[in-house]
């Protein structure tokens, strides 16, 4: 990520906490899962 900038790898990090939501989904795990995915995904995006 230090070597790229946002433009470039928060399109990338989106894609896969896109990819991980939707698979969640397809498993029929709880929205609370759903949720700690999404806050980690927050939190990483917020530390860079």
């Amino acid at each position: 990520m230090k070597e790229q900038p946002p433009e470039v790898w928060g399109l990338q990090q989106d894609a896969v906490v896109d990819s991980q939501l939707e698979s969640a989904q397809q498993t029929g795990l709880s929205t609370d899962h759903e949720r700690r995915v999404q806050d980690i995904a927050q939190q990483s995006a917020d530390e860079e």
